[in-house]
């Protein structure tokens, strides 16, 4: 069900890829038009158009953006080639880009589909020589990388820095968390994440009282944090 929705998907936005190059071939110097389209390639799940695109803005001796970059390696991720994302930060890297947050999550998180733990955590290392903060989409996706992988202790280790670049847990990090305390058997340090899944959730039924939302009712307490 899912495969045909994204087929469908895909199939209403062939018009845009499929003519894409050939609108662009003539003459074009600036890369919003082709960012344009590499874009129309990453949503309709075409990776390999939009490096093809890419190949195009290179030979036209259009200059690569930020934006170019990110569309492609987010192609590149959904796709689930993390070694043509590594290899597109690795060119930002050489030809002196911009590289920005998104682009790192959308590395880290095509390291994480394709079960690359050690990729995933050197770039996240990376990211925080070149003083750029991770965000949660990033820090998730690494977590993730590692407990896929059954390094379970890696997992744990990086769930534990989130205070120390002052990020926010959510849902998704507790889910991961649980998952790699699961494969370790770390029993106290699983609780002790419900418990945080259990702040979390009240956290976000006092904000929909607040707003003035009709409240959900609050999560139950669990028996070893009563």
């Amino acid at each position: 069900m899912l495969r045909s929705a994204r087929a469908r998907r895909a199939g209403s936005g062939a018009t845009r890829w499929r003519c894409s190059p050939h609108c662009l071939r003539k003459s074009c110097s600036q890369p919003s038009p082709y960012n344009a389209g590499i874009s129309a390639c990453e949503k309709c799940w075409q990776w390999q158009h939009a490096l093809l695109m890419v190949d195009e803005m290179k030979g036209s001796n259009c200059d690569l953006d930020v934006i170019s970059y990110s569309a492609v390696i987010c192609a590149c991720e959904k796709g689930g080639r993390w070694d043509q994302a590594l290899a597109l930060l690795r060119d930002m890297v050489n030809t002196k880009s911009e590289l920005d947050v998104v682009v790192y999550s959308a590395g880290i998180s095509a390291c994480d589909k394709g079960g690359q733990w050690q990729h995933a955590l050197s770039l996240i290392s990376e990211m925080r020589k070149s003083d750029i903060e991770p965000n949660v989409v990033s820090y998730n996706a690494g977590v993730s990388a590692c407990e896929k992988s059954s390094h379970w202790q890696q997992a744990l280790f990086l769930l534990s820095g989130f205070q120390e670049v002052k990020l926010e847990r959510d849902g998704t990090s507790y889910s991961i968390g649980l998952g790699a305390c699961k494969q370790g058997g770390r029993r106290q340090q699983a609780l002790a994440l419900l418990r945080g899944t259990e702040l979390l959730q009240l956290q976000c039924w006092s904000r929909r009282r607040r707003k003035g939302h009709r409240p959900l009712p609050p999560p139950p307490l669990s028996p070893s944090s009563s």
